[in-house]
């Protein structure tokens, strides 16, 4: 399916334009010694990987997707894998692999800082994370709690970040991507603007913060005044943002573990359009669940308007 004609004709703000705003990179990795790891060692070099957190605890998802996986469907059995799209996805809890959570927190809560990777090589789990030079101080103090640690934990890469748009093409060759896009009306419970004096464009986080809801980055090149949004500068601004929608599209789609790569959500003359970056095997089930979302909050107004495999000019329309 194609993009639909009034998504490619949009005069508004371009991811391309502001994804280098946030400025820095960071990447931190720790050694494992779960048992899985060996029989994934001699069939793949990359696992993507993703979090998940729910009332039972905290676990991490391997995604062992195409041939490998239906060459190591038994191999996989005792660890009692999933099928989603063209993957198989074993859920372990995470502390059975060495994740040092304590540093995995600090990191969220740094108010520019967003998970852009997380993937097991070898055998180590590495985290990448873009954030605004100006939370540089905070990501320093993390850096000295690393190396007080005095563990297998260290910090890999610290420095300038190529850009957003170069992440997520590091992510599509770990494993390939789709976008879903969709409009719907923006819930005001939000507290966001809405967008009707000046256009911006939103990147979520990729989990929420019990409690706090998901942290949002807000680029704008206007004026933005909004109650509880912290602005760095250089037309970024961060909030938390909870709402009835988000948070059971949140919650049904971890339930069937259907991980997003990341959500952009841009704010063009009042209308709300979100565009979901996930597994492209993955696509048809994150579009059920969305249908399903839109029968229970009719007040949405949903309507789905483009479905298509991660290309360059994807950044044409978001």
């Amino acid at each position: 399916m194609r993009f639909q004609n009034d998504l490619s004709r949009v005069n508004s703000m371009l991811y391309r334009e502001v994804d280098s705003r946030l400025d820095m990179q960071l990447t931190i990795s720790m050694e494992q010694t779960h048992p899985i790891i060996p029989l994934l060692q001699r069939e793949m070099s990359i696992i993507p990987l993703d979090t998940l957190k729910t009332e039972e605890g905290s676990f991490i998802d391997l995604f062992i997707c195409g041939e490998t996986g239906i060459r190591m469907e038994g191999s996989l059995f005792p660890f009692k894998p999933e099928k989603m799209g063209e993957c198989l996805i074993v859920r372990i809890r995470a502390e059975e692999m060495e994740m040092a959570s304590d540093i995995i927190n600090r990191l969220s809560e740094i108010p520019s800082a967003l998970r852009v990777g997380f993937y097991l090589k070898g055998r180590r789990i590495y985290a990448e994370y873009r954030f605004h030079h100006t939370d540089l101080e905070m990501i320093s103090n993390v850096g000295k709690k690393i190396s007080d640690m005095k563990n297998s934990l260290r910090i890999e890469d610290l420095g300038p970040c190529s850009g957003g748009i170069s992440k997520f093409d590091e992510v599509n060759s770990r494993i390939h991507l789709g976008v879903v896009a969709y409009q719907s009306e923006m819930p005001q419970s939000t507290g966001l603007p809405d967008g009707k004096s000046t256009d911006y464009l939103i990147e979520y986080m990729s989990t929420p913060i019990q409690g706090m809801g998901l942290k949002v980055v807000i680029y704008n090149d206007g004026e933005y005044d909004s109650e509880n949004t912290k602005t760095l500068g250089n037309g970024i601004n961060l909030r938390y943002v909870k709402s009835p929608f988000l948070d059971t599209l949140w919650k049904h789609s971890s339930k069937v573990r259907l991980p997003r790569a990341a959500i952009l959500t841009k704010f063009e003359k009042g209308t709300y359009r979100t565009f979901i970056f996930l597994p492209l095997s993955m696509m048809d089930s994150q579009i059920s669940i969305l249908y399903d979302m839109a029968s229970n909050y009719p007040e949405a107004k949903f309507r789905l308007l483009g479905v298509r495999a991660y290309q360059p000019d994807i950044w044409n329309w978001v």
